[in-house]
C-alpha cells in the first residue's frame, strides 16, 4: 500500500501544479501555438498540448492510485468522504478547463481572463481545502438526523 501511497501524492502533486498553471498560462494569454509532436493539422496549442499529454493522464493516475489507497487502507472516516466530495468539484473544474481550452482556442469564448482567473481561484481553495483534510484528519461526525439514515 506504501507504493500506492507514494504514487498518489506524486500524481496530486503533479496534477495540481498543473490545474494551477495552465489557467495562468490561459489568463496571460499564452496559447502559443507551436510544432508539438502529435498535434492534429497543426491547431493544437501548448495548452491542450499539456492538458491531454499531461494533466489528463496525471489526473487519472492520481485518481487511480487513489482509489487504490482508499479501498487498500479500509478508509471510512468522513473526512475521507469529504475529500472524495472536493476531489469530484476538481475533477469538475478539469473538465472546465479542458473546454475553457478548446473554446479558447476558437474564439468562441469571452472573457476568458476572467474565467480562466476563477478557474484557477477555485482549483486553489480546493486544493489547500483536500491538503488540509488530508493531513488534519479532522474528526467530523455527521449530524443526528443523518445517522438514522
Amino acid at each position: 500500500m506504501l507504493w500506492f501511497l507514494i504514487l498518489h501524492i506524486v500524481a496530486l502533486l503533479l496534477w495540481a501544479a498543473a490545474l494551477l498553471y495552465m489557467p495562468l498560462l490561459l489568463a496571460a494569454g499564452q496559447a502559443w501555438h507551436s510544432d508539438l509532436p502529435g498535434q492534429r493539422h497543426g491547431h493544437e496549442s501548448l495548452l491542450r498540448f499539456l492538458f491531454t499529454r499531461f494533466a489528463t493522464p496525471v489526473a487519472l493516475l492520481t485518481i487511480a492510485s487513489g482509489s487504490a489507497v482508499f479501498m487498500l487502507a479500509e478508509l471510512r472516516d468522513i473526512w475521507m468522504l469529504v475529500k472524495l466530495a472536493l476531489v469530484v468539484v476538481l475533477v469538475s473544474c478539469h473538465a472546465l478547463l479542458g473546454w475553457l481550452i478548446i473554446r479558447h482556442e476558437a474564439g468562441l469564448v469571452a472573457n476568458t481572463q476572467r474565467w480562466a482567473r476563477l478557474l484557477l481561484l477555485t482549483s486553489l481553495v480546493l486544493i489547500l481545502l483536500t491538503f488540509w483534510l488530508v493531513l488534519a484528519k479532522p474528526v467530523l461526525e455527521l449530524p443526528p438526523w443523518m445517522q438514522t439514515l
